[in-house]
């Protein structure tokens, strides 16, 4: 069982970043559910590995980078589609949100939830499983596929497989108001060559974009490893045209690296995957974040709609 210090869970300045009670909560109960996670892999014979701030943290900061408010672990496609399966064998509460899974789930990767309720509600249960925290929480699951090191197969794959991905990301733009006739006709004779270049169907009647975005992960799978390599995360290929890519090499093998008061796996040779992943990563800099920081805004800003207010507070 995870068991934390009552102190950790106070506010803490870290790096000259104050890190709010709410925050450590959440990251609590983050390794909450990592700790739940570890147990399902070792009993299933999955692998996964920290993966990209998360690796970065547990290699500097042996714990969570200060500034940083999510978790995010990798696997191997295989163990990945071998989730996908198992996704209703999870420890309760934990759920798996994918696109290989739900219709109306558009990520390139999937997430897992510690919530099975279809809204955010103020619940009780749930926050005395995970330390307190109120909020809904995800951590980040990303599939790493094998790219082909020669240049040539290397180009065409990162054609076939930026073709559903692009139509995928533009699909809303397509459709939205106001509409325009001329980019829907283009749009749709690009379905059609899609049709004919990956020998598929879409189903018209049904949601073409998760359609779309199932064809993306068909093709991101194709290649088959032949040795020592190229092995990453298949849209750091699409959405750049040279970019440094990881070694299955490095991910051979894997070590255990101390995480805050647990310890999360990493690939043996992290360093070289860091090397790649961020430039001067030995040197703590805060730059912000991805995204809104903290990403449970919008649920502090609920609770606080619903009466919550002065329940948040006291936390």
């Amino acid at each position: 069982m995870l068991t934390l210090p009552e102190s950790f869970l106070k506010e803490e300045i870290r790096e000259g970043f104050t890190v709010p009670s709410l925050m450590k909560r959440t990251w609590a109960a983050q390794m909450k559910m990592l700790w739940q996670l570890q147990q399902f892999f070792e009993e299933n014979g999955l692998t996964y590995y920290a993966e990209v701030g998360t690796l970065l943290g547990a290699v500097r900061h042996k714990g969570y980078i200060p500034w940083d408010d999510d978790l995010d672990i990798a696997m191997p496609r295989r163990d990945y589609m071998r989730l996908q399966e198992l996704h209703d064998k999870l420890p309760y509460p934990l759920r798996l949100k994918s696109s290989l899974i739900q219709d109306d789930f558009y990520q390139l990767h999937s997430v897992i939830s510690n919530s099975r309720e279809s809204r955010l509600t103020w619940n009780e249960e749930r926050m005395e499983m995970y330390f307190g925290c109120p909020f809904i929480i995800g951590i980040d699951v990303f599939p790493m596929d094998y790219i082909p090191v020669n240049t040539e197969e290397r180009r065409l794959f990162q054609l076939r497989v930026r073709m559903p991905h692009m139509m995928a990301l533009s699909f809303d733009e397509v459709f939205s108001e106001p509409i325009v006739p001329e980019k829907i006709n283009k749009y749709e004779n690009d379905l059609k060559q899609l049709e004919d270049y990956f020998g598929v169907v879409f189903d018209y009647d049904a949601p073409l974009r998760i359609q779309l975005y199932r064809l993306y992960d068909r093709v991101a799978q194709t290649h088959i490893d032949r040795g020592e390599g190229l092995y990453d995360y298949i849209p750091r290929l699409v959405m750049s045209e040279n970019p440094l890519l990881r070694s299955w090499g490095w991910y051979r093998e894997t070590v255990e690296l101390p995480f805050e008061f647990m310890e999360i796996r990493a690939p043996r040779l992290y360093k070289r995957a860091l090397d790649v992943l961020y430039s001067n990563w030995k040197i703590p800099v805060y730059t912000g974040t991805e995204h809104e920081y903290p990403y449970y805004r919008t649920q502090v800003e609920y609770f606080e709609y619903i009466g919550h207010g002065d329940d948040l507070a006291g936390l």
